[in-house]
């Protein structure tokens, strides 16, 4: 139906009514979210997972929503979760990327692109992005050894062929 006002006054009533309900915080996140007031569906999430901290989907949600808001610290903290809960699962690895990126911590990102490249070997933007970042650190060498990498486990990206020129003739 899309009446997102009445059912954010609904689940409001409801959470008035009885604080320590799950689905009824879990409906008014979603609603704010859905609503397009992503700072109300932050917090909202917030509570969600305090209620239920072992719960993935509202963290994965909390994190998506951190995200989009630019909100780094929410989205290192939702993604360290759920790689402690699933190492394996490649996609909280490059959002914890994105957001060391933007960030701006080198040494965790560099980190998180390694373990890319360990559960992903075709993922050329892990062995690109780490060359760059030693390139501009001025560890050239490193910088070299990572588009090399990225070069043998992925040949067809010309990216890396490209960075590794620019290398060589500086």
């Amino acid at each position: 139906m899309g009446q997102y006002a009445e059912s954010i006054k609904a689940f409001s009533q409801a959470i008035e009514m009885r604080p320590d309900v799950y689905d009824a915080y879990y409906g008014l996140a979603s609603a704010y979210e859905k609503s397009g007031r992503l700072p109300e569906a932050l917090s909202s999430f917030q509570q969600v997972v305090k209620l239920k901290p072992d719960e993935e989907v509202p963290i994965r949600t909390l994190g998506a929503i951190a995200h989009k808001m630019a909100r780094w610290d929410a989205v290192i903290d939702a993604c360290e979760w759920l790689i402690v809960q699933n190492p394996d699962e490649v996609g909280s690895h490059r959002i914890l990327a994105s957001a060391y990126k933007a960030k701006g911590q080198d040494q965790k990102l560099i980190g998180a692109y390694t373990e890319i490249v360990r559960l992903d070997p075709s993922s050329s933007v892990a062995y690109t992005n780490p060359g760059n970042i030693y390139v501009r650190l001025n560890d050239y060498n490193k910088g070299v050894s990572q588009y090399r990498a990225g070069i043998k486990a992925t040949p067809e990206f010309e990216l890396l062929h490209y960075n590794l020129g620019n290398r060589f003739s500086e």
